[in-house]
């Protein structure tokens, strides 16, 4: 009975270490997925860092953005007429 009970405690010894050893393998495939994703993420994240930068440059550059730049001023320069013309009546 004694050498029974023994051969189910291996047994069941055996099956432990296997189930923990699983599970740290299993663990390590996630940490090491988690990791390779988290850097897929911050790769993704610096191309659209970059490519609004270069799209805001462009932006500026653009004759359109001068366009606008004058046409401001032309209407700042007509509010102040304006405002100007209304504080004399």
């Amino acid at each position: 009975m004694g050498r029974l009970v023994t051969q189910y405690e291996e047994n069941g010894t055996k099956l432990l270490d296997g189930v923990i050893r699983n599970r740290d393998i299993d663990k390590a495939r996630v940490e090491k997925d988690l990791q390779r994703k988290k850097k897929e993420l911050i790769n993704i994240y610096n191309e659209a860092k970059g490519f609004v930068k270069m799209t805001k440059g462009s932006v500026e550059r653009s004759p359109i953005a001068s366009f606008e730049k004058q046409w401001r001023k032309k209407q700042e320069a007509i509010q102040d007429q304006l405002e100007e013309g209304r504080g004399m009546e």
